[in-house]
């Protein structure tokens, strides 16, 4: 714009009453020397108040000035077409506006924060291509905390230093089913994250479908430690040079045999055979004083041997009671199912399923690559392959039966749970899996119905609502993250909020305490109520109080 000292022998002539005015102020209009124009109000010969300047190229600038530069609000509209609407100060754009970048028939878009000229605090940028940015700007770059969703549909989100990507960030590769979050260090991955390459399924499968990288990266490739899971459930734990395994490490095949060593370039240095294995099955599984873990495998495979066909027998058939997505079919368990084994079995009718995630979440604590089943032990959608579920069934034997007196006096210590266990509870009820429709009575099967009814349509809904109120309760894992659960008088308390208590009479609260009653005995001593006992979903309980 113009300076003050010079905007008087710039003009060429004024027009309307300012031009009359003893002082220069009022308003009018002006023709420079230049062939601008502009109309508006005056203070003192300067263009000062609301106003529309002209440039001899038809650029138009109409809005607020003071002191002769443009500040306030105003739009400024360049002759290709591009707009800018928002606020100035000292002639630059500095505020809040909206910038259209006008080329041909499409153009950018950017609204949000400016700071003398360049776009900088919060801001939306949308891009000719169809790519959007939200977040923080800086001198007119991407610059602190954004998501960007590419054209092609990819998208990051974390951080950002002068336009590239740098510090803690997610990128999500749709188009390919890859992603990486962690540590980003000028458009690379560089430091610790976790990487997920995701395998299109073309049959039912019980894997989870994933590979997946945790550890260290340097410019973009695996270096360092780290810990890769392949999809068939084979796991390589050690150290890597340049996206290869190289270095001492532990390898475990997708049957759970080890190999303890050193790699050299992607291979091990000593071969060894696929087939010498007398462990298959590797769990985790807690420490016994007298007993090495080297043992106790060996003897939790020897029962697992005798007992391998009623095992996977279980498995598939609560496998196909998932809930699995039509666009990637599975052959997997998930905890929701596991919980409902359980009730099925007794389980719930001796310890809590509280509990039992509990004492199967404490030995993922510190694992790089399944520790968020430690960090979120209650989630329904958590998916097991049969390894993992039979290491469930191993941990929550150890947890009910680590002190019964009735256990086989031809093992001991967590093998000797694990036979009780199967023999006591899962054997008599694998003999009846398709059988049980058939002891239904009537009235039990409608309701079975119109549970599964309900479940379809508003189970998702209910759970994340349970989700949404639970809370971190005095018996919670201590640092765990997401160890949230309900008490029965927070349920209550939140039925009554609902007024669904109030709405429907059939579904008191002695109802509701008979409902859980039904799964947890131990709720009601003939006397009493337990009203601080922890539980789950609560959606079953209603139902069945209601009905």
């Amino acid at each position: 714009m113009l300076s003050n000292s010079l905007a008087r022998l710039m003009v060429q002539e004024f027009r309307g009453p300012v031009a009359e005015s003893e002082d220069g102020s009022g308003t009018g209009g002006a023709l420079f020397t230049s062939g601008n124009e502009y109309d508006g109000a005056f203070y003192q010969n300067k263009l000062h108040g609301k106003g529309t300047y002209k440039w001899q190229d038809g650029t138009t600038y109409e809005g607020e000035f003071g002191n002769n530069k443009m500040t306030g609000y105003g739009k400024y509209t360049w002759i290709q077409g591009s707009i800018y609407t928002g606020e100035f100060k000292d002639g630059k754009k500095h505020g809040q506006g909206t910038f259209v970048l006008q080329m041909d028939s499409e153009g950018n878009r950017y609204e949000g924060g400016w700071k003398e000229g360049k776009p900088c605090g919060h801001g939306h940028l949308i891009y000719q291509n169809g790519a959007s940015y939200t977040g923080e700007f800086e001198n007119g770059l991407r610059h602190g905390k954004g998501r960007l969703v590419y054209a092609s549909g990819n998208v990051y989100d974390g951080e950002w230093k002068d336009n590239v990507k740098h510090g803690h960030g997610k990128m999500t590769w749709t188009t390919k089913g890859e992603e990486y979050d962690g540590n980003w260090f000028e458009g690379k991955p560089d430091g610790m994250g976790t990487y997920i390459w995701r395998l299109n399924a073309i049959r039912d499968h019980q894997y989870p479908l994933l590979n997946i990288y945790r550890g260290t990266f340097v410019e973009g490739m695996r270096h360092g430690f780290g810990v890769f899971q392949y999809a068939n459930g084979a796991r390589y734990e050690g150290e890597w040079f340049q996206n290869l395994k190289h270095g001492k490490a532990k390898f475990s095949t997708d049957n759970g045999r080890q190999y303890i060593g050193t790699f050299d370039n992607d291979r091990p240095t000593i071969p060894f055979s696929r087939f010498e294995n007398s462990v298959p099955y590797v769990f985790r599984v807690p420490q016994e004083q007298g007993h090495t873990v080297e043992g106790v495998l060996s003897d939790l495979n020897n029962i697992i041997f005798r007992h391998v066909i009623e095992l996977r027998k279980i498995y598939h058939y609560y496998c196909h009671l998932a809930q699995r997505h039509s666009d990637e079919p599975r052959n997997v368990i998930t905890r929701d199912i596991v919980w409902k084994l359980f009730k099925e079995i007794g389980i719930t009718k001796q310890v809590t399923l509280v509990d039992v995630d509990r004492a199967c979440a404490i030995l993922y604590k510190g694992d790089l690559i399944a520790e968020h089943r430690y960090h979120e032990p209650h989630v329904p959608s958590t998916e097991f392959i049969l390894h993992d579920f039979i290491e469930i069934l191993v941990l929550t034997s150890h947890h009910l039966y680590k002190n019964c007196k009735e256990r086989s006096i031809h093992q001991v210590g967590i093998a000797a749970s694990f036979a009780y266990m199967i023999k006591t509870d899962l054997l008599p009820h694998s003999h009846g899996l398709h059988q049980e429709d058939e002891t239904l009575t009537e009235d039990e099967k409608v309701v079975k119905s119109l549970y599964n009814d309900f479940y379809l349509l508003y189970g998702e809904k209910m759970s994340n609502l349970y989700h949404d109120l639970a809370k971190k309760q005095p018996h919670a894992l201590s640092q765990s993250r997401k160890d949230f659960t309900m008490t029965v008088r927070q349920v209550l308390l939140t039925l009554k909020e609902y007024k669904i208590l109030d709405q429907y009479k059939t579904l008191s609260i002695s109802r509701v305490i008979e409902s859980f009653a039904k799964i947890y005995p131990f709720i009601h001593d003939g006397d009493s109520y337990n009203l601080e006992f922890e539980v789950f979903c609560f959606i079953g309980a209603c139902i069945h109080g209601c009905l």
